[in-house]
């Protein structure tokens, strides 16, 4: 590990590994265009499962909520949460793009 120069820090590092084991199927600026119809669709169920889960909390919370009197942003479940969290998933991209983009 090194200090970047490029930065006004002092506790920012870049980190590197080479490990030709990481990509076998890849060249560099190629992108691997087989695909066999042998591939497991375990990925897309899983996918599948989770975002079902999550309609299926957010329903099950309105419900709860509604029972409970509360209208408007209010009937979705642990709100204040759940708006934080996607503050600071935009925040944490704006950075993102941000420090990708100052080279």
């Amino acid at each position: 590990m090194r200090p970047d120069p490029d930065l006004n820090t002092t506790c920012q590092y870049i980190i590197h590994f080479n490990y030709s084991g990481a990509c076998p199927n890849l060249t560099p600026g190629k992108t691997s265009k087989t695909s066999s119809s042998t591939e497991s669709p375990v990925g897309w169920i899983l996918i599948g499962i989770a975002v079902g889960v999550v309609i299926l909390y957010f329903a099950a919370g309105m419900v709860v909520q509604a029972a409970r009197g509360r209208k408007g942003v209010d009937l979705i479940p642990n709100y204040n949460f759940w708006r934080s969290f996607f503050l600071l998933v935009l925040n944490q991209t704006k950075e993102i793009h941000y420090c990708s983009h100052q080279n």
